[in-house]
């Protein structure tokens, strides 16, 4: 039996949407179930396991998250007026896990005296900014802090560890724009020559030089950037490291959840 007028390709990212989702979700109730099981008998290296469990299962939550915005596709976008700020923090909260796990702190430079509020859709821009902050964690920039927390301040109490950190800055300009950069030490990108490769479905060459990027994440960025009247560019330092940066129009409107 077919069903005609259906757009198979549509209803094939549903699908696959929602069955990835659901063992997703099952695997996550079991992790938290044997770790209530084995209470306070549980083996640090246990609990590490499952928590590292948790995090993977998050990261592919996300994958299912690009399906989802992808199925509703750059021509069905709403538009309307989203806080920055807002969205930053509340991706910052939903990678918490993550940045806890991968030792990676996301420094967020946002303005303090003004509300940034860009012509957009909500859903999509929290989708693809959660998206490239999950690459960029796994390339930050290394550095050393003193931790003196253990020790009363004296030199030989002083606790050196290592870390890593991604800046992540929410700036505007003259032209009525809108930017959120992310910055992280990873390999340089080519962004025209990943999104060519990923358009040739024949292709088997690597689309980019960071394997951990999300090929989805990436096309949707670049439709649904276009879709949103922005730009999406890539900027490959000297010194290495990459910013990635997506610009949008400033909304005129006032933000009707204003975030205090």
């Amino acid at each position: 039996m077919s069903v005609e007028g259906v757009d198979f390709g549509s209803v094939a990212l549903s699908a696959a949407a929602r069955d990835l989702t659901a063992p997703l979700v099952l695997l996550r109730q079991l992790s938290f179930q044997l770790d209530s099981q084995l209470g306070g008998e549980a083996q640090p290296a246990v609990s590490r396991t499952l928590e590292q469990m948790r995090v993977a299962i998050g990261q592919t939550f996300g994958v299912a998250e690009q399906l989802r915005t992808a199925i509703v596709g750059a021509d069905n976008l709403v538009l309307e007026p989203v806080q920055l700020v807002g969205l930053c923090r509340e991706v910052a909260d939903n990678l918490q896990p993550l940045s806890g796990e991968l030792k990676c702190e996301l420094d967020f430079e946002l303005p303090r005296r003004q509300s940034v509020v860009v012509v957009g859709n909500y859903h999509a821009l929290k989708t693809l900014l959660a998206g490239f902050l999950t690459d960029a964690m796994h390339y930050g920039e290394r550095h050393t802090v003193e931790d003196r927390s253990a020790g009363r301040g004296r030199i030989n109490d002083r606790t050196v560890r290592d870390e890593r950190i991604v800046r992540v800055r929410v700036s505007t300009n003259r032209s009525g724009v809108a930017s959120i950069a992310i910055h992280d030490d990873g390999p340089e990108l080519n962004l025209t020559r990943a999104l060519t490769m990923l358009q040739r479905p024949d292709s088997v060459a690597p689309a980019t030089s960071r394997p951990l990027m999300s090929s989805l994440n990436l096309l949707l960025a670049d439709q649904l950037m276009r879709a949103m009247h922005g730009q999406l560019s890539v900027h490959n330092h000297r010194r290495g490291g990459v910013t990635i940066e997506a610009g949008l129009p400033i909304s005129q409107q006032l933000s009707l959840l204003e975030v205090v």
